[in-house]
């Protein structure tokens, strides 16, 4: 949804069109998830010039789509902080000091950390009223890193607060990252933005939960292969983990369990 400028742009517009109170979960931008395995698979191999190389390649990306949103070359503070921290990763620590697994989050989270800042930044720009969160600070994990679980007793508690604290009408946080209790930084498997999206519907009690993908709901087929394939304007919620569990890949059973 947010691969370009105009997948940035058509997102923000979703939100304008929204007349309720609304909270954002968004994924990292292209395929920066896998570039930035790149990057931590050079690191952790001590390869630092070449990470650092890979590294440019995803802010020259990022700050391609800024220059065209924009209009001109800009770069928010919060982002330059942000490559900063990724650089300093890379320069200052030595890979052998965690675990892979552990360096894997650390390095994978910021795709959702970029993207989100942007997104609030533009929204910003447009004149547009809302609050950016790290949900580091609120989804509370276990340290099962890569596949991590959200203590959603913990975690409510954490968003709640946030959430009343706060007068914006848009609250935009990342999918796909939390942090154990000492606040190490933990990415939650697969389809994690859709899960993320799914707890933090169930802890605020929302009204509806949307997924916005690249089809226009569950179809009864993968209209890659099915060029026929036909919309299931509803579902029940077990009748959509059971085809979830039977190949469906446009949303995991994970993500219905707090729905």
């Amino acid at each position: 949804s947010v691969k370009d400028a105009d997948g940035v742009r058509n997102v923000v517009d979703i939100i304008n069109s929204i007349d309720e109170r609304v909270f954002v979960i968004i994924s990292a931008m292209g395929k920066t998830t896998n570039a930035l395995e790149g990057v931590l698979e050079s690191f952790y191999n001590d390869q630092k010039e070449e990470a650092l190389a890979k590294l440019q390649t995803i802010m020259d990306n990022h700050n391609k789509i800024l220059a065209n949103l924009y209009g001109y070359p800009y770069i928010p503070k919060k982002i330059l902080f942000f490559y900063q921290e990724l650089e300093n990763i890379i320069t200052v620590h030595d890979p052998s000091n965690r675990r892979y697994e552990m360096w894997y989050d650390l390095i994978v989270s910021y795709g959702e950390l970029l993207s989100t800042a942007i997104i609030s930044d533009y929204m910003k720009s447009r004149e547009m009223s809302n609050r950016w969160i790290d949900m580091r600070t609120c989804f509370v994990t276990n340290n099962r890193y890569k596949d991590a679980n959200i203590d959603i007793q913990t975690s409510s508690k954490r968003l709640l607060k946030i959430v009343n604290s706060s007068s914006e009408p848009v609250l935009i946080g990342q999918g796909f990252i939390g942090a154990t209790l000492d606040g190490v930084t933990t990415t939650i498997g697969r389809e994690g933005s859709d899960y993320s999206a799914a707890v933090a519907g169930a802890i605020l009690n929302a009204a509806s939960v949307s997924i916005w993908k690249d089809v226009d709901g569950i179809l009864n087929g993968d209209p890659k292969i099915f060029k026929d394939a036909q919309l299931i304007p509803e579902l029940t919620y077990v009748d959509a983990i059971e085809l979830a569990y039977s190949g469906a890949q446009i949303i995991h059973p994970k993500t219905m369990k707090p729905l």
